[in-house]
């Protein structure tokens, strides 16, 4: 069945009102209409059964037949702080971290971060139209791997105050880091709340400087191996996600009374 996203204003006295390009995609692409069932999810955690009653290119109107809360969503909150990479590979680790589960992605500025344009660094013209179609894209791969929250990626910020974001845990991983491995961290590191929350700090093509990791450490970010080998920033945030994620949910899941880990 068709699923969208809709914001939580559009859905009122068992209405639901889509608008925009889902709409336009609903009747023109799929040819649905009057009579027609789909499923809608509004980024609180609720999904709906929403049966068409009115159906044109600019506005659907829908019936919601019944309402439901998807427990999909990780106890994990993982904040990611993506030193910003070249060309398309953002598009990349939005699309692939989306559909892990992540909850948030923060481009940050790092030094050896290489910007396309001056546009990249003050918050104007192109960062706007980038950072809208990463927005874009976490929300269609919500959509897709059926996730019910649309992670939110925010504005371009300098490392200097990314390593100051308040977190239950924050890793750095780092190719130098030859002793720590991320495994034997996560293991160490009492959970002490749920969910829990965690910030990974992965750098862009040309990596961590030594003051940076210096920097991190100071602030309580532990640095951290992801193995013998130097992985691409695409790589190592999928890779860096899917541990944190693999280790953290059963521990969370065994401290909260009548859940179980599947």
């Amino acid at each position: 069945m068709p699923r969208f996203f809709v914001q939580p204003e559009f859905v009122y006295e068992q209405k639901i009102s889509i608008r925009g390009g889902d709409s336009r995609h609903i009747t023109n692409v799929l040819r649905l209409g009057r009579g027609d069932v789909i499923n809608v999810f509004d980024g609180t955690g609720k999904e709906y059964v929403v049966l068409i009653e009115r159906a044109s290119a600019s506005t659907v109107e829908g019936r919601i037949i019944t309402e439901k809360t998807i427990e999909v969503e990780s106890l994990v909150e993982i904040t990611l702080f993506q030193g910003l990479p070249k060309a398309k590979k953002m598009d990349l680790i939005v699309e692939k971290c989306t559909e892990l589960g992540i909850n948030k992605i923060v481009p940050i500025r790092t030094a050896r971060t290489i910007p396309e344009t001056d546009a990249d660094y003050t918050g104007t013209s192109q960062m706007k139209v980038r950072l809208s179609r990463w927005n874009k894209i976490a929300r269609e791969s919500s959509k897709q791997s059926g996730r019910v929250k649309i992670p939110e990626v925010c504005d371009l910020i300098p490392f200097s105050h990314a390593i100051n974001e308040k977190t239950d845990l924050s890793l750095i991983p780092f190719e130098g880091e030859r002793e720590q491995g991320i495994k034997k961290t996560l293991k160490r590191c009492p959970v002490a709340s749920y969910p829990c929350r965690v910030g990974i700090f992965i750098g862009p093509e040309g990596g961590w400087t030594k003051e940076e990791i210096g920097q991190a450490r100071h602030n309580g970010i532990i640095p951290v191996s992801l193995g013998l080998r130097i992985l691409r920033t695409e790589t190592a945030a999928m890779i860096a996600c899917a541990l944190v994620l693999y280790e953290l949910e059963p521990i969370i899941k065994s401290k909260i009374p009548g859940v179980s880990d599947n």
